[in-house]
């Protein structure tokens, strides 16, 4: 079986869409929903699972989850990360291959474990297409926005693969042409503009710097 995870996220609620395929073409799958072990989340709990009532040989279905705050009185979802154990659950029959109709409507329970989801920073965040300059929004919002400053020590041997992971880690728009990093940089700026869960705009300056090694001073002898 193969199954294909989409978020959609929302002020106060995370709707899972899981699309299923079928691959046998001599078996099909009856209230087939998908199982979250979200015991590591702390912000979301699941309220409802919607199974997809049948799923033929080839023909697409989908089944849902549907995740929201513990806090009945949230207006805004509480953003959580975390890796989520997944497993399809449903009853099997067997079919005719040639005519797909069933040789044992009633079927057995079965399960099927799947990948685990991720829910990550990104998906909170869309990318933000700025309609000025990167610099006069900045000034705009500096003086009112609050403003974060953090250093990290990234694992990456050079400035552009660290700049494409932020990028991709972050999945906002970057700004002008600050993707764009020569393979021999040793400094570099990204400029990213999203839009946060709520509403909020969010802008990113990004400096990295290259630590070049030290140099072994070798003992003198006499």
């Amino acid at each position: 079986f193969l199954v294909v995870a989409m978020k959609h996220v929302y002020p106060q609620g995370l709707v899972l869409q899981f699309q299923v395929l079928n691959t046998l073409e001599d078996q099909m799958l009856q209230e087939c929903s998908v199982e979250l072990d979200t015991k590591e989340l702390t912000s979301l709990k699941i309220r409802e699972s919607i199974p997809a009532s049948l799923v033929r040989y080839s023909e697409p279905s989908w089944c849902f989850v549907i995740l929201e705050s513990p806090d009945p009185d949230a207006e805004l979802l509480v953003p959580d990360f975390g890796v989520v154990p997944a497993k399809l659950v449903y009853r099997v029959s067997e079919v005719d291959p040639l005519t797909q109709e069933p040789l044992d409507a009633q079927g057995f329970p079965d399960t099927f474990t799947l990948e685990e989801l991720e829910l990550e920073l990104k998906d909170y965040i869309q990318p933000l297409v700025l309609t000025d300059s990167f610099d006069n929004v900045w000034s705009e919002m500096e003086a009112s926005a609050a403003t974060v400053r953090e250093t990290y020590v990234l694992p990456h041997e050079t400035v552009a693969t660290a700049v494409e992971a932020v990028a991709d880690y972050l999945a906002m728009a970057p700004c002008g042409d600050s993707l764009a990093v020569s393979s021999s940089a040793t400094q570099h700026e990204l400029l990213l503009a999203g839009i946060f869960l709520g509403g909020f705009r969010l802008l990113i300056r990004a400096s990295f710097y290259k630590s070049l090694p030290s140099r072994k001073i070798p003992a003198s002898r006499s």
